[in-house]
This record gives C-alpha cells, structure tokens and sequence, in this order.
C-alpha cells in the first residue's frame, strides 16, 4: 500500500535526521553516464542564469519505509538510487569547492551524514557494497584508488563547477530549487508487492536489462536477511562466472532448455516469470539453480 506520495524539495527529502538511503542488494552499480550527469549540471547551471526563478523536477524516488535499530530509519530504494548518488555527488563537489567552512559543514552534516548516528549509520546513502567503499572514501575525504563510476562523477562534477562562471554556493542554492515525487511504500503489507510497483515505474532513469529484471524480481520480495543471504552466497557467484550483460542469454538458454523451444530475446523477463510461478518456484530454489547450472 502507498503510504505517502507528494513533491518535495531534494533538500528536505535528504535531511531527515538518523535516516539511511539503503540500495539493497539486488539493486545493479551505480551507473550514470558522463551525459546523464552533464545534463542535471546543466539543468541546474540554467536556474542560476535564470537568477533563482525557476524550479527543476528530478524525478521519482520510491521506498520502502523500514524502521532500522535505535529509532533510526531504513529507506529501502526500489527506483531512484542513480538520481540520490549523482545528487549527493553534486553536493560533495560543491562543499569541497567552497571556501566557506560553514556551508561545508551545512552540506555534509545535513545531507551527507546522521552526525549523530552509530558509526555503520553515519553515511546516509548506503550503496551496493561494489560502490559503498569508495563512496565512503569520497565523503571521509580518504584517497580513492580504484576505478569506479562514482569517483569519475564526483570528479566530473568538481571539474564541471571550476569551469563554470558560477560559484560553489550559486550551486548549492540552485541544488535547493530541484524537486522530487516521493512514493513510500508499507514495508509491513504482506499484500504489496515492490516489485509490481518497480515494473510499472516510468523511470527516468537507466532502462534495465532482462537480467536486472530477473535478480529484483527473485530478491525484492523477501525478506532483508534471506535476499542478503541468497545475493551473496548465490547470484555473486553467477555473476563471478558470468559477464553481467551475458547473464540475460544464460537465462534465455536456460529457458529454451526448459520449454524446448527458443524464446524471443526480448520476452525474456515475462517468460521467465511465466515459467517461474508456473513451476511454483521459491527464490532460494530458482537462485541455487541458475548458480548450479552457471559452473557448466
């Protein structure tokens, strides 16, 4: 059931006190496109040049309201973890461009961090764990060594403001214009399924792939401890074996074995969930299977 829907300002969105934006696990990376980071830059460079009187609308962000430990709250993201990473980015490059110590501390304490959290809990968005490690980096303002999309946007960003006529804080008051559409969902009604919602989303966003489809439709609906479980002890191992844009012809074939006949490559995701409640299939029975059949 949808609890609550309406536009907000990004800002306050991001500056609820002790709340993490956790991406679970069947979620894929991060994965903007320089163009993709480019246009919100440039959208937002066009509300400085129109001095402050325009808003600009970033899309839908959708959860599932979770409480965590210690009152501390769980916004488990089904649609909308690209649009939070590149915001937040934004925002980081800007507080380290700024030579202004009080909007530095303005923008990491209020929507970079819970400054008041348990150490796990201090950075609000919790990233799939191959981006976690660097994200934190960049937040903590530790060294960042390994190739990753996140720190190639945080760059882009810094180099995008210092080529920019406009400075930090024009940025960071045009940031405060940009709104979103919030969709929470019950995270307690056995009756909802995520996933449906997930699918009918017009996401402006990256479109996904069959296999994308695939792993959110066998994970988002069970509980945290089991999708955490069967991700990391079962679809890593697919995907160690695997390359991650050739898992969605490892199930096509899949699905050719099991019917006999070959199946349209661009009706992948619907046979698969055909087959899938026709055979009555659990996740944890489908997941051991395609990680059993991926060692061939």
């Amino acid at each position: 059931v949808i609890l609550k829907a309406d536009t907000i300002k990004f800002f306050e969105f991001l500056e609820q006190k002790k709340t993490i934006f956790n991406i679970p696990v069947y979620q894929r990376n991060y994965e903007w496109s320089n163009e993709q980071c480019m246009q919100l830059f440039s959208d937002v460079e066009r509300i400085i040049q129109d001095n402050f009187e325009r808003k600009h609308f970033l899309g839908t962000i959708v959860y599932v309201d979770e409480r965590g430990p210690k009152l501390s709250k769980y916004f488990n993201i089904i649609d909308g973890q690209q649009r939070i990473t590149s915001f937040m980015l934004f925002l980081k490059a800007i507080a380290d461009l700024s030579k202004d110590t009080e909007l530095y501390i303005e923008i990491v304490d209020d929507y970079l961090l819970n400054p008041r959290s348990e150490e796990n809990d201090k950075i609000k968005l919790k990233s799939v764990e191959k981006d976690r490690i660097v994200f934190r980096k960049i937040i903590e303002n530790q060294n960042v060594e390994e190739a990753s999309k996140v720190f190639e946007n945080y760059n882009l960003f810094v180099d995008s403001i210092q080529e920019s006529q406009y400075s930090p804080k024009d940025f960071f008051d045009a940031l405060s214009l940009i709104e979103i559409v919030y969709i929470e969902l019950n995270g307690n009604d056995e009756s909802e399924n995520p996933q449906i919602i997930f699918e009918s989303i017009n996401s402006t966003g990256l479109s996904l792939s069959a296999s994308d489809l695939i792993r959110n439709f066998l994970l988002m609906g069970i509980d945290y401890e089991t999708q955490n479980r069967l991700y990391k002890d079962y679809w890593t191992q697919i995907e160690d074996k695997i390359p991650t844009n050739q898992i969605s012809t490892f199930i096509r074939f899949y699905l050719t074995l099991k019917y006999g006949v070959t199946v349209n490559e661009r009706r992948i995701y619907e046979e698969y969930k055909r087959f899938f409640i026709k055979k009555k299939y659990t996740p944890e029975l489908a997941i051991k299977e395609h990680e059993a059949d991926s060692k061939f």
